[in-house]
C-alpha cells in the first residue's frame, strides 16, 4: 500500500494550500468538522475523538485506457492497442462540465452540484484507477479533522 503515499501528502500539502489561501473555504469546513460528534462526552470513546473512523469521518459531506479493438472515437481511428492518455486537466477546467462558475476559481460549493460521472477524475477511473483510493480519501479527511 505504499502506492498511494507521494500523491496523498502532495495532495494534502496543496490543498493545505489552497485552505490557506482561502479562509472563508476554510471557516466553512471547520464550522462542518465542528458539527461532528466528537466532542460528545457520552457518545464515543476517547479513542475515536482523538482517531476519527471513516463512518464518523464519512459524515462530511463538504469535504466525499487502452483501445482493445479498432475504434472511431470522433472522428479519429484509434488502433488495436493503441495507448490512449486522457486529457485530465481539459476535463477538470471544462467551462460546460463545471458552470456556471469559472472552472479557474477555486469554488469548493460547485462539487454539490451532481455531475457526469467521469467530469471529476483525481483517482482516475475504471480498471486502472488509484488502488489507495478509499484510504487516501479517509487520510485527507482525518488529516484536515486534526489540522
Amino acid at each position: 500500500m505504499a502506492a498511494g503515499y507521494e500523491t496523498t501528502s502532495t495532495a494534502l500539502a496543496y490543498a493545505t494550500y489552497v485552505l490557506a489561501r482561502h479562509p472563508d473555504v476554510l471557516q466553512k469546513l471547520q464550522a462542518e468538522i465542528n458539527q461532528l460528534p466528537l466532542d460528545n462526552d457520552d457518545e464515543f470513546e476517547e479513542d475515536i475523538k482523538k482517531y476519527p473512523d471513516y463512518d464518523t469521518i464519512a459524515q462530511m459531506p463538504y469535504m466525499d485506457i487502452c483501445a482493445s479493438e479498432d475504434t472511431v472515437v470522433q472522428g479519429i481511428k484509434i488502433e488495436k492497442g493503441t495507448l490512449v492518455h486522457a486529457d485530465v486537466y481539459s476535463v477538470h477546467y471544462d467551462c460546460e462540465l463545471w458552470g456556471p462558475e469559472d472552472p479557474y476559481v477555486f469554488f469548493p460549493e460547485r462539487h454539490k452540484t451532481k455531475r457526469h460521472p467521469m467530469a471529476y477524475l483525481p483517482f482516475g477511473a475504471g480498471p486502472r484507477h488509484c488502488i489507495d483510493l478509499e484510504s487516501t480519501k479517509g487520510i485527507y479527511f482525518a488529516y484536515y479533522i486534526k489540522l
